[in-house]
């Protein structure tokens, strides 16, 4: 603990050992911010914004031996009530490590199977399937004889998507993942457009809003949740976003969405929902001026894992 309190980056340190004991750590050289400062926007350069010193290691979130039996990271923020992410929002609400701890808290006693199981099916798993933006869709009423076939389609779905060397091929096996996507891409052009449109023209709005949030050669597909745009998204959906004009009635526009997507799929693939099917989604690797590598079928995290038994 004392030697943790002395780093100066940012890491999230797990720690274990074989008396039975385990530990997390959260360090880094955290700024104390002004009131009132949202560091995603310019401020005056008089010095009220300027940094007020930085947190100190006695602050910084930690746990030793938890009662719950168990630590769980997923590269995201520390504890609930921590602040998001000094440059966005990708720490928000619905933050992907939600999945390991749901698995964890149902695996009862945890083996070293189990763990694999954890670390796998959440790579392998479609968070928004998993972490409430499907209870969205799956909770619409009154729905026609087609649209209901869609959306239970999507109800019955673990939310499994990847299935590297699977018996699809490059091909997600559920019809239910590409109407999630198509849905989506619907639901992030539709709920975007009132706020960001006027600002935008003519472009795809969540392309346009990340061109500003991201980093340039990166990826952060919104099977992660980790993306400023689709936290947006969550937070006007899910009523967090208070007082907002814009908001239409979310079944209504939840609902247009699913009909733009039926639409769709119904002129690409035929009109029989069973039979829709989406590409595997890829990784693509960044060149760094030393050699290309392929691309791999996507996961979310780690495309290596270790697990390590303790006597």
């Amino acid at each position: 603990d004392a030697a943790v309190r002395h780093s100066v980056a940012g890491f999230n340190f797990i720690y274990a050992d074989d008396a039975g004991h385990i530990a997390y750590w959260h360090t880094g050289t955290i700024p104390i911010r002004a009131r009132g400062h949202d560091p995603r926007l310019p401020v005056p350069g008089d010095g009220r914004f300027d940094w007020r010193g930085f947190l100190s290691p006695r602050l910084w979130p930690s746990v030793v031996d938890p009662a719950q039996g168990w630590v769980a990271n997923w590269n995201n923020k520390p504890a609930f009530n921590w602040p998001d992410a000094g440059d966005g929002t990708i720490w928000g609400t619905t933050q992907r490590v939600g999945e390991p701890m749901m698995l964890l808290r149902a695996s009862g006693k945890l083996t070293y199977a189990g763990l694999w199981h954890v670390a796998r099916t959440t790579g392998q798993t479609d968070l928004r399937a998993t972490l409430g933006f499907k209870r969205l869709l799956t909770s619409l009423h009154g729905l026609t004889p087609l649209e209901r076939n869609v959306v239970g389609i999507v109800n019955a779905w673990n939310g499994s998507a990847f299935y590297p060397g699977g018996a699809c091929g490059a091909q997600v096996c559920s019809p239910a993942f590409p109407i999630m996507e198509a849905w989506f891409k619907a639901l992030e052009a539709r709920a975007g457009a009132a706020v960001f449109g006027p600002a935008l023209g003519n472009k795809p709005v969540a392309d346009a809003v990340r061109a500003f949030t991201r980093t340039p050669g990166t990826t952060s597909p919104e099977f992660e949740f980790f993306d400023d745009y689709d936290q947006f998204l969550f937070d006007m959906l899910s009523g967090r976003a208070h007082g907002a004009a814009y908001i239409a009635s979310v079944p209504r526009l939840v609902r247009a969405a699913l009909d733009d997507a039926i639409a769709q799929l119904t002129k690409q693939q035929g009109s029989d929902p069973t039979k829709w099917r989406a590409p595997m989604p890829q990784i693509t690797f960044q060149e760094l001026d030393v050699g290309a590598v392929g691309t791999i079928p996507w996961e979310n995290r780690g495309t290596w894992g270790q697990a390590v038994e303790l006597p």
